[in-house]
């Protein structure tokens, strides 16, 4: 089984040295290569310091996936760059292996059009965040995978123990979608 890491908000870096230290697979980063307005403050972009430790470490083997327009946060940059400009500079320039929409919030799904406009950088495309048995067919159309939380837990609200029943019925509508491969 896959396992990844990810710490917030934007440890990049820090989460390529513990899956390097591990033996992790991925990592996901918020911010690596857009600058952001969070709650939590500036979000800079992190694909540098990623390289970096990735390089350090030997650990060329541990797949980033990268945030685009990630949730909870704005850019910078105002709408200077389009999500598909950054979406390019993350796998040309910042080496991301995958690219991870989400919506607006935790719990809410992206449009579906924005996993195409992403996906034309050329990487696969994870949907990460709101993927439910209801919009399952129409987000993992155009999608390679799903980040699945809160959907699946009691009451849709993350903080809550997984509920066997909302798990079964989120994989069998997946398994009845088209995944890209």
């Amino acid at each position: 089984l896959p396992v990844g890491v990810n710490l917030l908000r934007n440890g990049g870096a820090q989460a390529m040295i513990a899956a390097a230290l591990s033996g992790a697979s991925f990592i996901r980063v918020n911010a690596l290569c857009e600058a952001r307005v969070a709650p939590e403050g500036l979000l800079e972009p992190a694909a540098r310091r990623v390289a970096e430790a990735a390089a350090r470490l030997g650990a060329s083997h541990v797949a980033v996936l990268a945030d685009v327009n990630v949730k909870h946060s704005s850019p910078l940059a105002g709408h200077l760059y389009s999500v598909e400009e950054v979406a390019r500079d993350c796998v040309e320039r910042g080496g991301a292996d995958a690219l991870i929409v989400t919506g607006p919030r935790t719990g809410e799904p992206p449009e579906p059009g924005e996993i195409a406009r992403l996906a034309s950088a050329g990487a696969p495309v994870l949907v990460g965040s709101g993927l439910t048995p209801g919009n399952a067919a129409a987000l993992l159309r155009e999608a390679s995978g799903a980040i699945v939380g809160s959907s699946i837990k009691v009451g849709g609200r993350p903080e809550n123990p997984i509920d066997p029943g909302r798990a079964r019925l989120l994989v069998e509508a997946a398994r009845g979608a088209r995944l890209k491969r």
